[in-house]
């Protein structure tokens, strides 16, 4: 087996590294648990919600066109300094919480929101 030289695992290093980051920035952008297409092109994002310990937490709704038939999906969604961002819990929400007339309903289990969602789409 050759020996690897010194420029071969810099090189080799460099490339891992880009991925890494790469794959960071892009899990900052869009959740882990999350399709890239209904995340950046159909949800939007509502009101934080914060644990009574002060852990605060994003409520992202699709707002694709075809949901406005029936309940909303929703994400729930926390972050990681080292890992980035990813879903705690989702399921459909009706109307009058996803256009923030009613405000969002959540029990806590210490950090953790438990939301209670719909069973189903309608």
């Amino acid at each position: 087996m050759p020996q690897l030289t010194r420029k071969t695992i810099i090189s080799i290093g460099s490339i891992v590294g880009a991925f890494a980051v790469g794959a960071r920035i892009y899990y900052q952008l869009v959740p882990r648990g999350v399709e890239f297409t209904p995340f950046t092109e159909y949800s939007r994002q509502l009101s934080s919600v914060t644990s009574p310990n002060g852990k605060t937490y994003e409520v992202f709704v699709n707002d694709a066109g075809a949901a406005h038939s029936g309940n909303y999906w929703t994400w729930v969604i926390d972050n990681n300094w080292l890992t980035g961002r990813y879903v705690v819990t989702e399921g459909y929400i009706t109307s009058e919480y996803s256009t923030g007339d009613s405000k969002l309903t959540v029990e806590w289990d210490g950090d953790i929101p438990d939301i209670l969602f719909e069973k189903g789409r309608y």
